[in-house]
């Protein structure tokens, strides 16, 4: 129970740090932190559009893992909270889910490298 609830606290401390690095576009494109899907992933243009759009997601995660560390540790077991401890994870997973869906749909607005959309308009070249 203890060590579920630090978990939960650490967890909450990442993503707020994430969520407002992301916020203010300052989470530069690496391998461990951050959206991870392939299109957001692509080039450091999409990385860019997308964090911004998806931090509000990643900020109410992270409120929610913390409202989850709080119900941990304020309860005596697991057992007396279980419903409440399970709808709660499954909101901050939700919260994350979206946190990649609209930072995948501010990706795939952006171009991948600079100049590409005007290539994509002129059209194939023969």
């Amino acid at each position: 129970m203890l060590i579920a609830g630090r978990l939960l606290c650490v967890a909450g401390i990442a993503l707020t740090i994430i969520g407002i690095l992301s916020r203010q576009a300052r989470l530069s494109r690496n391998r461990w932190a951050g959206l991870r899907a392939s299109i957001i992933m692509r080039a450091d243009e999409t990385w860019r559009a997308a964090h911004p759009a998806g931090a509000p997601w990643l900020l109410a995660a992270a409120a929610v893992a913390f409202t989850l560390t709080a119900v941990s540790f304020a309860a005596g077991s697991w057992q007396s909270v279980r419903i409440a401890s399970i709808l709660l994870l499954g909101l901050m997973i939700a919260c994350l889910f979206l946190a990649v869906a609209y930072g995948d749909k501010a990706a795939r607005r952006a171009p991948d490298q600079p100049g590409r959309d005007e290539e994509a308009r002129r059209g194939p070249l023969r």
